[in-house]
């Protein structure tokens, strides 16, 4: 959409409803000792909590999941980014802005609170310049400007429990592009 002259504005909204209709012997992971033990979900078919198997910070046991929220997948999200041109007789200048929301969702079927991605809210922004032929810009940039805390991934595993992958942090370049 471009609302006046130079000005182009994207937006995009996505709604999900991830839900397993069935999903028998789904994995389930509980958490041993030093670590805090978790509620047995009603589908696991156990009433006393997994005892440690060897040195294993996890014991992995297999669960009816079915019911629970699909993995990955945020039941919203949504995009804005808009871009403002400013053409004068030495270069082409633009100032463009994003804004990412998602989130709320879990990493694993299993749906416990250890896997979880809080709703975040990601703000980018740019400055370029370039040359009037097109042959050569210089953009300034900044990625997650208001350093957000997420994760790109979180797994759980019987031999590690919990790893974890945080997702960049600030993250602030210049890009310099030629075409020949």
């Amino acid at each position: 959409v471009a609302p006046v002259d130079r000005l182009t504005v994207f937006a995009n909204i996505n709604l999900l409803e991830g839900k397993y209709d069935k999903f028998l012997n789904g994995p389930s992971f509980f958490p041993q000792p030093p670590n805090a033990p978790k509620p047995i979900p009603p589908g696991c078919g156990i009433t006393a909590y997994p005892t440690p198997n060897g040195a294993q910070p996890s014991r992995q046991l297999a669960c009816d999941l079915s019911g629970n929220k699909t993995a990955n997948t945020p039941p919203f999200t949504s995009n804005v980014s808009v871009v403002y041109e400013i053409p004068t007789e030495r270069a082409n200048f633009s100032i463009g802005v994003s804004w990412a929301h998602g989130g709320d969702f879990y990493f694993d079927a299993n749906n416990v609170p250890l896997t979880r991605q809080p709703t975040t809210d990601i703000f980018n922004g740019s400055i370029s310049a370039s040359t009037l032929d097109g042959r050569a810009s210089l953009r300034l940039w900044v990625k997650n400007a208001t350093k957000e805390k997420y994760y790109l991934y979180i797994a759980q595993s019987t031999s590690f429990g919990a790893a974890y992958a945080p997702a960049a942090p600030r993250t602030v370049g210049v890009t310099l592009t030629g075409k020949f």
